[in-house]
């Protein structure tokens, strides 16, 4: 397995659960949404705002691609990145797909509280946000059942614990093997 590649909606534990996953198995941490702000010296909102959806979509395909030597991290994905069937096989070629997810009340609740809402999280419909979220899942979630080797209900649960989920996964992924105590 090259990578661990996180996939979900906003607010589904990618970016917490990436990072304290990648300090217990000791590899690097990436984001495709800090790959982005950092190329192009804006914020997703600023993105989205002045150049809209599609461009910011082009930009993300750019960060996935520009992953594909990327051996032995943890990576978290902008929400809409497995929409893109093309992204989806990109996403099977980085490693192992964990697909996060929690209820829609739970992701309602995640994202009111998360300070960076405001320039991570540009609205992507209109309406209030669990019609919205309800709306976007709606068309999502096949495509993210279709990239995801595994699935975590991220809902409730702390992030060192989805963490740990994950790790028993990877484990019983490598049982067997002979030298592996993870990268992968």
């Amino acid at each position: 397995m090259r990578n661990i590649v996180l996939i979900g909606y906003r607010g589904a534990g990618k970016t917490g659960v990436g990072k304290t996953l990648a300090a217990k198995i000791g590899v690097s941490f990436l984001d495709t949404d800090d790959m982005i702000e950092a190329r192009t010296g804006r914020t997703i909102a600023e993105i989205v705002g002045q150049k809209g959806w599609s461009f910011f979509r082009k930009l993300e395909r750019e960060a996935l691609t520009d992953l594909g030597p990327v051996e032995g991290a943890v990576i978290a994905t902008g929400g809409g990145i497995p929409e893109d069937p093309e992204n989806r096989e990109i996403l099977r070629r980085l490693g192992r797909v964990v697909w996060l997810k929690a209820t829609e009340e739970e992701t309602v609740r995640r994202i009111r509280g998360d300070g960076s809402t405001g320039t991570r999280r540009p609205p992507l419909a209109g309406g209030d946000l669990l019609s919205e979220i309800e709306k976007i899942l709606k068309r999502r979630n096949p495509c993210y059942e279709a990239a995801a080797d595994w699935t975590v209900d991220t809902t409730g649960k702390a992030v060192d614990a989805v963490a740990d989920e994950i790790l028993r996964m990877i484990e019983g992924e490598n049982h067997g093997r002979k030298h592996n105590r993870y990268p992968f």
